[in-house]
């Protein structure tokens, strides 16, 4: 996942990619 190369992504949650919503969902 590129959630932890972009902490900025899990912030806006909504516009999260696929990858990162991965790790949130």
């Amino acid at each position: 996942s590129t959630h932890d190369l972009k902490p900025v992504s899990i912030l806006l949650n909504c516009g999260a990619s696929s990858d990162d919503v991965d790790e949130d969902t």
